[in-house]
C-alpha cells in the first residue's frame, strides 16, 4: 500500500521569489514528490504596500499557509504576537548568501558617501520584515539610535524605485534589486554585517514528521543551486522579469544588461534553530525595546526537530 502523502500549504509572493526560490526549485524538479510531499501554493502578492508581519502572521492563523521564514528578529517578533506558529529551522548567514546582501544605496547626486552622512534622512525599508531590523542595526554602529529615520516603502523593486524618484535619501536593497541598482549608478553606501539567520516558522498543528522530508527536499535544491548557480539563471531571471513589467524603463533597462551575469544568491542548508540563536537575537531586541520581556525559547520555538 501507498505512503499517504504529506501536504504542505505555502504562500507564494511574486515581489519576494528570491527567498522562496529552493522552494520554486524543489516543487519544480520533483524533490517533494520524491520525500512524499505534496505543496499547494497559493498566491498571496500583495497589490500594495502591506505590513509583512501582519500579513504573514494572518495567513498562517487563516490555515492559508503552514510555512513561512523571515529574519530572525522578524519571527520573534510574529512568534510572540500570534501563537499560531513556532520557529523550528534556520538557514544561518554566510558569504554570498540571500540574507547576507542587504545593502543600503544613496542616489548618485544625492551628496551622501558615507553612512553617518544617513542622520535623520528617511530610509526606505519594509516594515515588519529583516531590511528594517538589518538597517537598524548596521546603521547604529555610525548614527544616533534616535536619528536613524527608516520609512515604510514595500518591497525591495518598491524602495528601489522610491530612492530612484528622490522620495527618500536612502534605501535598504537586497539581491537581485542591489545588482540592479549598481548598474543604474546608485551608490552602495554600506553593506551589511548581518550573521542572524533566516528562521523558518511552521504551523504549530503541522506534525513534526512532516517537517523533515519537506527541508530535506529543499536542503537538496539548495545544494544543487550552490554546485552551479549559472544553470539557474534564466529560471531565476524569468521571475524578475514578473516584477519588473510594473517598474520604470529605466529599471528594466538596466537589468536587462544583468540577464546573463546576474548574481544568483545561495543559501545555507535549513539545520536545527537553537536556544543559542534564540538568545542572541532576543537580547538584541531587548536591548533595544523591540520585544517583549520574559520571552522563552521553549515558549517559541518546536522542541526536540530532527532535521
Amino acid at each position: 500500500m501507498s505512503q499517504k502523502k504529506i501536504q504542505i500549504k505555502l504562500a507564494s509572493n511574486h515581489y519576494a521569489f528570491h527567498w522562496s526560490f529552493p522552494e520554486i526549485v524543489a516543487d519544480s524538479r520533483g524533490y517533494f514528490a520524491q520525500n512524499n510531499v505534496e505543496i499547494i501554493w497559493t498566491d498571496v502578492t500583495p497589490q500594495n504596500s502591506v505590513n509583512k508581519s501582519e500579513m504573514y502572521v494572518d495567513i498562517l492563523d487563516r490555515g492559508i499557509a503552514d510555512l513561512y521564514h523571515a529574519a530572525d528578529w522578524v519571527c520573534i517578533d510574529r512568534t510572540t504576537r500570534s501563537r499560531t506558529g513556532w520557529m523550528v529551522a534556520k538557514s544561518p548567514a554566510g558569504r554570498d548568501t540571500l540574507n547576507s546582501s542587504f545593502t543600503l544605496f544613496a542616489g548618485l547626486d544625492s551628496g551622501i558617501n558615507n553612512p553617518a552622512v544617513l542622520a535623520g534622512h528617511p530610509i526606505a525599508v519594509d516594515t515588519g520584515t529583516g531590511s528594517y531590523y538589518t538597517a537598524m542595526q548596521d546603521l547604529e554602529r555610525f548614527v544616533p539610535r534616535e536619528r536613524i529615520k527608516l520609512v515604510q516603502e514595500g518591497e525591495p523593486s518598491q524602495r528601489l524605485v522610491a530612492l530612484l524618484e528622490g522620495k527618500v535619501s536612502g534605501a535598504s536593497l537586497l539581491s537581485p534589486w542591489s545588482d540592479i541598482a549598481k548598474v543604474l549608478g546608485l551608490k552602495e553606501i554600506l553593506k551589511t554585517s548581518r550573521n542572524g539567520s533566516t528562521v523558518l516558522v511552521a504551523r504549530r498543528s503541522l506534525p513534526k514528521e512532516a517537517l523533515k522530508p519537506f527541508l530535506g527536499a529543499v536542503n537538496s535544491a539548495i545544494r544543487l543551486i550552490d554546485e552551479d548557480p549559472d544553470s539557474y539563471r534564466n529560471e531565476y531571471f524569468t521571475h524578475i522579469e514578473e516584477i519588473l513589467r510594473k517598474m520604470p524603463q529605466e529599471v528594466t533597462d538596466a537589468a536587462e544588461t544583468l540577464r546573463y551575469s546576474i548574481n544568483i544568491p545561495s543559501w545555507a542548508p535549513w539545520e536545527k534553530f537553537t536556544e543559542e540563536d534564540f538568545q542572541k537575537a532576543y537580547s538584541w531586541m531587548l536591548e533595544r525595546g523591540l520585544a517583549e520581556q520574559g520571552l522563552t525559547f521553549s515558549d517559541l520555538s518546536m522542541p526536540d526537530l530532527e532535521i
